[in-house]
């Protein structure tokens, strides 16, 4: 009885082992439990050290299949980079693109906001750009009439004279034809700067038998700019009036005093200023030509 057990014990260890060894890929475990068998089923066996004859437990193999597969898949994971530590030295070098600073220009991770163009307009602050945050703002733009310094020079609106519908008048008086005419002229134009002087020339005609009469009135003054008001009969050469304005005043006014008599000539008008410059406030000259009766 005991014999048959120990038999059959024997049995079963060898078709175990049979089986693990078919299970680890072993070569050579396969073979037939007897040719007559339906099924011709590999038995397993357990491997034998060749070197010191003992058995070897299949679960060591699988441990060293496990082992060999972990470092593999760490090698690979380090090459990629993927611990943060090991990334290529490649991928810092330069590659020669231009660096604007921005992480996406292929020149490496130089993030200097001085070297970034935020506003996408073509400059960097350390190209210039006194506003990276709007792209209305960059060097070389022409500086407008908006209060701003559109070109970066530390200067707000040096060109916007160009703005001013009666330039250029600052040599060349602008005409305005005849005041007799039409009855009476308004211009709206501006003062840029203490550099800027706007001319104007207009026709006045009366008669000997009508009471006629001139106003020109210069109004609408900035609080920035001392403005200057210049009036010249040019058939005399006489200054007629020279005023300038102050903070308090509304208007600079200039009256032709009436009466009989032909007072026919040409003027010439004058603004201009004694300081500052303000093209957002543009002044209103108006002149008036006058009869009694009216």
């Amino acid at each position: 009885m005991f014999a048959m057990a120990g038999a059959s014990m024997t049995a079963g260890r060898e078709d175990l082992s049979l089986g693990l060894k078919k299970l680890l890929g072993h070569p050579g475990t396969q073979k037939a439990r007897s040719s007559g068998d339906e099924y011709a089923t590999s038995a397993p066996e357990f491997s034998r050290n060749p070197m010191h004859g003992a058995t070897i437990h299949p679960f060591v193999g699988w441990f060293v299949r496990l082992f060999l597969l972990a470092t593999l898949v760490g090698c690979s994971f380090k090459a990629a980079g993927v611990d943060g530590e090991s990334v290529s030295e490649a991928a810092l070098e330069d590659t020669g693109a231009e660096d604007t600073g921005r992480p996406d220009d292929g020149d490496g991770p130089d993030l200097d906001p001085d070297l970034t163009d935020d506003d996408q307009d073509g400059y960097t602050e350390e190209q210039g750009d006194c506003d990276d945050t709007d792209d209305t703002v960059r060097p070389g733009l022409v500086d407008v009439c908006d209060g701003r310094d559109n070109d970066c020079d530390e200067a707000v609106d040096e060109d916007a004279r160009a703005e001013d519908a009666f330039e250029p008048n600052d040599t060349i008086d602008h005409p305005l034809g005849s005041v007799d005419e039409v009855g009476s002229i308004e211009v709206r134009a501006f003062i840029d700067s203490e550099d800027d002087v706007d001319r104007y020339r207009f026709v006045y005609t009366d008669s000997l038998f009508d009471v006629d009469g001139l106003t020109v009135e210069l109004s609408n003054l900035s609080d920035v700019v001392t403005y200057k008001l210049k009036i010249v009969d040019l058939g005399t050469g006489e200054a007629v009036f020279e005023d300038f304005s102050t903070p308090d005043d509304e208007a600079l006014f200039f009256e032709l005093e009436g009466g009989f008599g032909v007072d026919s000539t040409t003027f010439q008008v004058t603004v201009s200023s004694l300081g500052g410059g303000d093209c957002l406030t543009p002044y209103r000259l108006n002149i008036v030509h006058t009869d009694w009766w009216r």
